[in-house]
């Protein structure tokens, strides 16, 4: 149960890494719960990247659990400049 308190539960959660969120969901009922909630998604996604929600809303197609392992976790410092370059030319640039 980590902390014993949600909110700061969370506040840890935003400072994991991809590969550690997923253990921790796999560790209990209770954290799999909060870590598979959609606003905690939302949340992460906006703490990780520090996008303005109405960007992301453009481009999320239905959850915001599979809109960050399909699409925003796969970028990363070394193909950032690819991800750049393909979606200006895609026009998905904001």
């Amino acid at each position: 149960m980590l902390s014993g308190n949600k909110d700061t539960n969370l506040l840890i959660f935003y400072k994991l890494d991809d590969k550690s969120l997923c253990n921790m969901r796999l560790t209990c009922k209770y954290l799999n719960k909060i870590i598979s909630n959609e606003l905690f998604w939302v949340n992460y996604i906006i703490n990780k990247y520090n996008i303005d929600i109405a960007i992301l809303k453009k481009y999320r197609e239905d959850s915001w659990y599979k809109y960050y392992t399909e699409d925003l976790s796969r970028i990363n410092s070394h193909n950032s400049n690819k991800y750049l370059k393909s979606g200006s030319i895609a026009g998905r640039l904001d």
